[in-house]
């Protein structure tokens, strides 16, 4: 696939993925182009300059029963607050989005999709 980029406004979310352990930047769903699909990607998020690795989530949350959201994991840094806006490059799909039994099995889940963009953009 090509890298479909984009520049997003964050947004408050439910921090889920804190309590999971992998805190996430939302992003306003108007910004996301119409050509990405739902699923889980490895890309990178720019903020303030610096580019990061990150986990990417677009789609509904079916192992919450919740509604559709763009989200990124932002791997191997912890922002001490949420950035206004970003640039968004979505590199590479990695799966599909699957209901999982549990939050702990979506965490789970979580880290081997982590380890699999780190080895994706390394």
């Amino acid at each position: 696939m090509e890298p479909i980029r984009f520049h997003a406004r964050v947004i408050p979310g439910r921090a889920r993925g804190r309590k999971l352990g992998v805190p996430t930047l939302n992003f306003e769903l108007a910004d996301v182009p119409a050509v990405l699909d739902e699923g889980l990607y490895a890309g990178r998020v720019t903020v303030d300059g610096t580019t990061h690795l990150a986990s990417i989530h677009y789609g509904f949350r079916p192992t919450f029963d919740d509604s559709k959201t763009c989200e990124a994991h932002l791997i191997d840094i912890t922002l001490p607050s949420s950035p206004a806006e970003t640039d968004v490059e979505v590199i590479e799909f990695l799966r599909p989005i699957t209901k999982f039994e549990s939050a702990e099995a979506l965490a789970a889940q979580m880290q081997k999709d982590i380890q699999k963009t780190r080895v994706i953009l390394s």
